[in-house]
């Protein structure tokens, strides 16, 4: 701890709160900041990387294959077909207006996929009427439900 003398000459302790900071410690401190935030966003594009999905129009057999199991499963009426909505789990260290989803079309082919929801995609509404009105369905039923018929026949050999 270091001291300092006021005017009568009488010790003082200083804590390191109470120091006067110099140009080095000010270049440190700012180091450390943008340093923090380089790693933050980082790791933040990193995860937003590994919700991409496969590849565009892939079938919801191989999509379930390459990524993580779905937070929920919901079935919505979407431009008068029912389709499937795939609500991926927020990763828990980004700041996120909402999560991944992936929309599936009645044949289980990929047709759309937000990144981040609530930030006024297209498809913004109909996840909201997924969380409203949406089927809960489990990945085994919507397998059955939304696959193309040649996908259910390869399904059942593989077995």
């Amino acid at each position: 701890m270091l001291t300092e003398f006021d005017k009568s000459g009488v010790k003082h302790p200083v804590h390191w709160w109470q120091q006067q900071w110099g140009i080095r410690d000010w270049a440190m401190f700012f180091v450390i900041l943008v340093g923090s935030f380089l790693i933050y966003v980082g790791w933040d594009v990193y995860l937003l990387s590994n919700t991409a999905s496969p590849y565009p129009n892939c079938s919801l057999t191989e999509f379930s294959t390459t990524m993580p199991p779905p937070k929920r499963l919901l079935v919505v009426d979407y431009k008068d077909e029912q389709s499937l909505v795939w609500i991926a789990e927020l990763p828990v260290s980004t700041v996120r207006s909402g999560p991944t989803y992936y929309m599936f079309d009645s044949e289980g082919i990929l047709t759309d996929w937000v990144a981040e929801s609530g930030e006024g995609a297209e498809l913004d509404d109909v996840l909201a009427q997924a969380y409203e009105t949406g089927e809960p369905i489990t990945l085994d039923e919507a397998s059955d439900r939304f696959l193309k018929k040649q996908d259910r026949e390869s399904r059942r050999f593989r077995r």
